[in-house]
């Protein structure tokens, strides 16, 4: 049982029971959602969660270790969770008109920045709550949005050819300006009503 870790950060919030196995974050910001879904496995078994972090855009607020990484943990009603870290600095592949594509490296978690990042899952029961933190460093939270599509294959009554269903949801959490990490006793958590 994880709970013993998290005694005081999740004070009377919901409690992770047990951990599950994700994919590793993809940084797809400016990414159309019928690209990210064709990219999306289609085993029936996985969800596809997309999480867009916001940073206050008060002066100070970007993340100040650049090395850090911001940790996610997203709880359903029975107690399953997925922990997810998300990196401060991401590489992305642009394709350019020459034979060599170009490499650029993006700092997440900047001062007034959105952030988008997608990752596979196991599939959850209802979402109940979702957490927040820092590895090291400060930084000041500005808004997250969350959304969480599964896939549903059902065959079709003509050809017994399955075909695929999409459904999904979005929380959005208004948040203003939590200081999260060095200088602070709290972490970001918010029970979904």
């Amino acid at each position: 049982m994880i709970t013993s870790f998290f005694p005081s950060d999740f004070q009377d919030f919901s409690k992770p029971l047990r951990l599950l196995p994700t994919t590793e974050v993809q940084d797809y910001s400016g990414t159309s959602l019928e690209k990210i879904l064709s990219l999306f496995r289609k085993d029936g078994s996985r969800t596809l969660y997309k999480v867009k972090i916001q940073t206050s855009s008060i002066y100070g607020s970007g993340l100040s270790d650049i090395n850090a990484g911001v940790l996610l943990c997203i709880i359903d009603e029975n107690g399953d969770s997925i922990l997810q870290r998300i990196p401060t600095s991401s590489m992305k592949d642009h394709p350019s008109t020459s034979e060599e594509s170009i490499v650029s490296e993006t700092l997440h978690f900047q001062r007034g920045s959105v952030d988008e990042f997608t990752f596979e899952g196991p599939k959850l029961g209802k979402v109940v709550a979702i957490w927040v933190s820092l590895e090291s460093g400060h930084w000041r939270l500005g808004g997250v949005s969350l959304t969480v599509i599964c896939i549903c294959e059902t065959p079709t009554e003509d050809t017994n050819e399955k075909e695929s269903r999409y459904s999904g949801f979005c929380h959005d959490f208004d948040v203003e300006d939590i200081l999260l990490g060095e200088g602070s006793d709290i972490s970001m958590s918010r029970d979904i009503k």
